[in-house]
Parts: structure tokens; sequence; C-alpha cells
């Protein structure tokens, strides 16, 4: 999540200044929309899947969840006792 934040408002803050303030722009040569000519306002997006690369890549990184706490969850989103949902 943060690498998608973080490069969304640094395309953002490029275009339209720090925080908002529009003498706190900065790499001014590059221009307005100089990504793909897309506009800092849809830049969230490509922000997003920024994001779902980053976690594609990590997942694929670290090794699998042990089979003890694959079970604890299971058994918190199915606890025992629990009936069949009832229709209204």
């Amino acid at each position: 999540m943060v690498a998608g934040i973080s490069v969304t408002l640094f395309y953002v803050f490029q275009h339209k200044g720090i925080l908002f303030v529009a003498d706190w722009t900065y790499f001014e040569g590059l221009g307005s929309n100089w990504i793909l000519g897309i506009e800092p306002n849809a830049f969230g997006a490509v922000g997003a899947v920024c994001n779902f690369v980053v976690a594609i890549i990590v997942s694929r990184m670290t090794k699998e969840t042990p089979q003890e706490v694959q079970d604890l969850v299971e058994h918190v989103r199915m606890p025992s006792g629990a009936g069949d949902a009832q229709s209204h």
C-alpha cells in the first residue's frame, strides 16, 4: 500500500506542488501529464497497479503460511458451533 500511495503522491505533488502549494513544485522541466499523458487527478489507478505488483512480488518471495496459522484463521472465519445461515 505504501508503494502505491508514494508513487501517486510523488506524481500529484510534482504537478500541483507539495501539499498542494503551487510555489512548492519540483521537476518543472517535465511538464504536466508526463507519464503516458495521465492527469494527476487520475493517477491513483497507476498507484493501485503499482501496489498490486509490489504485493505479488512480496507474496512470491515470502514462505508459505504455517498450517497452524491457516487453521486459526479458518477457525475465526467459521467458529465451532455456528449453525447455518437463516433466510429472512
